[in-house]
């Protein structure tokens, strides 16, 4: 009998020398606090990438970090990895999880609250539905974030008229090496970082780094300086079946997120006013990171701010507040050891006006036609593909010139473009031209005669937006109205 014993002890002992050993969990941090290329976390989980494998640790006491799956690698809902390339990156939003690949390829997973071994993966991106060829990141940037607002966290957001609608997105938000230009890609959009959204100061603000969480955007300057600012493909006016407006004076009776889902409800487009944030008063570093806690409520507020840095006595932590709250405060997170190179200078007052860049805006003459009332003088000031509004001025027939806006967003293109607008072919914008009220109560009758030709508009009558396409590049600018009832053409080589 004790012969027997030892022959399968000697055989077990055997199989264990022979069996692969099991990875063992890398020496990752207890918790994750800060959002990082290498590090995230939900209201389920921590992530970790650590020699180019993905780890996961559920948020509960007494757990370990494991790999994710079977392999640390992306992996289909079979189990099997669908690349072999290393992970360098990774964000996470609620349920959705990107991973990027050495070779910049992103990875696309939408149940990131499962159990880890049933998180499955791929590497689709893009139209059509969000099966496209998929999409990669590009290589000059200064930062990335995911952000999902969805109907199992947010539920809704609120237009800027105070009316609620489900809110269904998921978007990667990208910071350009210039530190202007905020790209974002969405996985029913073309498979391109063609899409933009006007930064702070028209498009001119120069950040160090964003961060971005349900559908809200967080970025700060060298000098400590931050705003955030909610938008995405829908609520910026890009999605073709919903309907988009300006004004300002929207409301329904019933605000129900679900009935104002209806296609004949009216959204407000937003404004492109970034929210300037409380500075801190401490030593701080660029990294920032937002998000929406566990116990957040529906709606639009619920987000936290949090900001890398030390404590007066030099304890490294992190200044936290909510999206809307007026005042900081300190957490410590004893041990971690920040690089000297990541602290920045913080100033108690705001120096934005020292991080602004150059962003491009143009001036164009062109002409307004109709068919029954001819041409009239226009020019086009202070146009740009990104920022809104522009100012558009049209020349009355005794000669004065009066002063419009032409406000402008995204719409839903087709094909993939880099760079629409500024390729040299023209990109289609949705927008409304406004009527100022003192133009619509004009006591001049060449004024008034102008906004009855051209625009329908008599005096004293409430219509302030008259809705617009157009045709938008660097050197040229067309658009009509939806009726066709009147043309604008606007161009660098025009003369008058």
């Amino acid at each position: 009998m004790k012969a027997k014993v030892f022959l399968v002890s000697m055989f077990l002992f055997l199989l264990t020398c022979a069996a692969p050993a099991a990875a063992q969990p890398p020496d990752l941090p207890q918790a994750i606090s800060l959002r990082s290329p290498t590090r995230a976390f939900n209201e389920v989980y921590y992530f970790a990438i650590h020699d180019g494998l993905i780890y996961i640790k559920e948020r509960v006491n007494g757990a370990s970090w494991q790999l994710l799956g079977d392999s640390g690698s992306p992996e289909n809902l079979l189990g099997t990895p669908i690349t072999s390339d290393a992970m360098e990156e990774i964000s996470v939003d609620g349920p959705i999880l990107i991973a990027v690949s050495e070779t910049r390829q992103i990875y696309y997973c939408k149940n990131g609250y499962a159990a880890p071994g049933a998180i499955s993966w791929t590497d689709h991106w893009g139209t059509p539905l969000g099966a496209g060829q998929g999409v990669s990141l590009p290589e000059d940037i200064r930062g990335w974030a995911l952000s999902q607002d969805d109907l199992l966290r947010n539920r809704f957001y609120y237009d800027q008229n105070g009316n609620a609608y489900p809110c269904m997105v998921t978007t990667i938000y990208a910071l350009f090496e210039n530190g202007r230009e905020i790209h974002f890609t969405d996985p029913w959009t073309p498979p391109d970082w063609g899409y933009r959204i006007a930064g702070p100061f028209r498009d001119r603000f120069i950040a160090e780094s964003l961060s971005a969480a349900a559908s809200t955007l967080f970025v700060i300057n060298r000098f400590g300086d931050m705003y955030t600012h909610q938008n995405d493909f829908d609520i910026g006016g890009g999605n073709p079946f919903f309907n988009y407006t300006y004004e300002d004076d929207v409301h329904y009776d019933t605000n129900d997120a679900i009935l104002n889902f209806s296609l004949v409800r009216k959204r407000r487009v937003p404004d492109q006013v970034w929210y300037n944030q409380p500075k801190i008063h401490g030593r701080i570093t660029k990294n920032i990171t937002i998000f929406f806690p566990e116990d957040g409520a529906p709606g639009e507020s619920d987000r936290i701010l949090r900001v890398e840095g030390v404590s007066e006595e030099g304890i490294p932590g992190y200044f936290e507040k909510n999206l809307e709250g007026l005042f900081w405060h300190f957490v410590e997170t004893p041990g971690r050891i920040i690089p000297e190179e990541d602290f920045i200078d913080n100033p108690p007052e705001n120096m934005s006006h020292l991080t602004l860049g150059e962003a491009p805006e143009y001036t164009f003459p062109g002409t307004m036609t109709n068919l029954i009332f001819g041409a009239v003088e226009a020019e086009l000031t202070d146009f740009s593909l990104v920022a809104s509004p522009a100012n558009l001025r049209l020349k009355t027939e005794d000669g004065t010139w009066i002063d419009l806006k032409l406000h402008h967003h995204f719409t839903l293109r087709n094909t993939p473009r880099e760079h629409p607008g500024e390729d040299g072919d023209y990109v289609d914008l949705k927008g409304a031209i406004e009527i100022p009220a003192a133009l619509r109560a004009s006591e001049d009758k060449a004024v008034t005669d102008l906004l009855r030709h051209y625009f329908y508009v008599g005096k004293g009558e409430e219509k302030r937006f008259a809705k617009v396409s157009i045709k938008a590049k660097t050197d040229s600018v067309t658009l009509q109205t939806t009726s066709l009832s009147m043309k604008m053409a606007f161009s660098a080589e025009s003369t008058r």
